[in-house]
């Protein structure tokens, strides 16, 4: 009998896994009403692509600005 408890995977490894999964699942149209996977995953690949470019767009627009660092750092923290 083996008691050794399973390793759970490290967060890099979670997120690999994450990107795995949203590479092989089926996005039909058919499927929507039924798994809300669907859904997540293209959010998830829209914000993949897109934020990144909303983080330096407002980092150059709070220097632009010369507004207080705090509120920069702030924004580009929710973009990323």
């Amino acid at each position: 009998m083996n008691t050794t408890p399973e390793t759970t995977p490290s967060f890099l490894q979670k997120l690999k896994l994450g990107r795995q999964y949203t590479k092989t699942f089926p996005l039909e149209k058919c499927l929507m009403p039924i798994f809300p996977e669907h859904r997540v995953i293209t959010v998830s690949r829209f914000v993949i692509r897109y934020m990144p470019a909303v983080a330096v767009f407002t980092l150059t627009w709070q220097i632009g600005i010369r507004w207080s660092a705090g509120t920069g750092c702030g924004d580009r923290a929710f973009c990323l």
